[in-house]
């Protein structure tokens, strides 16, 4: 029963940290990216490791958001999901040729 205890502890520990971690990024991305086209970009964390995920306008912003993130305080690992429209359109014309 201890043992259940100190662990719903450390599962505490690491959702006050991942908000922490969450509110971090809102805020350098508020500040930072206010004036740019980076619109509907999401980022989900959990225990320290950071997803992007959304469409951006190119490869070089998809780039940008990955190296901004990576600089951010608490984040141990990025995982970049964030695509380029110009991909993604080409993707689905690429499938519907198929």
């Amino acid at each position: 029963m201890l043992s259940s205890l100190r662990l719903s502890s450390s599962q505490s520990l690491a959702r006050k940290a991942d908000r922490k971690l969450a509110r971090k990024i809102a805020l350098v991305f508020e500040k930072d990216l206010a004036h740019t086209d980076l619109t509907g970009i999401r980022f989900f964390v959990k225990e320290g490791q950071i997803e992007i995920r959304g469409l951006v306008a190119s490869e070089a912003d998809s780039k940008l958001l990955d190296s901004i993130v990576r600089q951010i305080p608490g984040a141990n690992r990025v995982n970049n999901r964030a695509r380029s429209v110009k991909a993604r359109v080409y993707y689905l014309s690429r499938r519907l040729a198929s």
